[in-house]
């Protein structure tokens, strides 16, 4: 993987594996690297490493748009309660 493209896929503060297109990088990576290689071993080590970060990135992904979700709701609730607080606008 490049340096460029390790920069792309996360923010300077956050490790690669700590965001979705960082594990898709990293899952890349280990795909290619398995096709590269000559040992069986290696390809089914890096095959399962390659599924265990796809795995991770869609987490990350499920949990995001839950986090997103949770505060647009939380945000209506909020709107609600001070329509009801204050009906005068």
């Amino acid at each position: 993987m490049t340096e460029e493209a390790a920069n792309d896929a996360a923010p300077p503060h956050r490790k690669l594996e700590d965001s979705a297109a960082g594990c898709r990088s990293l899952a890349s990576d280990d795909r290619d690297r398995a096709e590269q290689s000559d040992s069986d071993r290696m390809r089914f080590r890096l095959a399962c490493s390659a599924e265990a970060w796809t795995n991770r990135a869609e987490l990350l992904d499920r949990l995001e748009a839950n986090r997103v979700k949770l505060k647009s709701e939380s945000a209506r609730a909020g709107d609600a309660r001070e329509a009801q607080e204050n009906p005068d606008g």
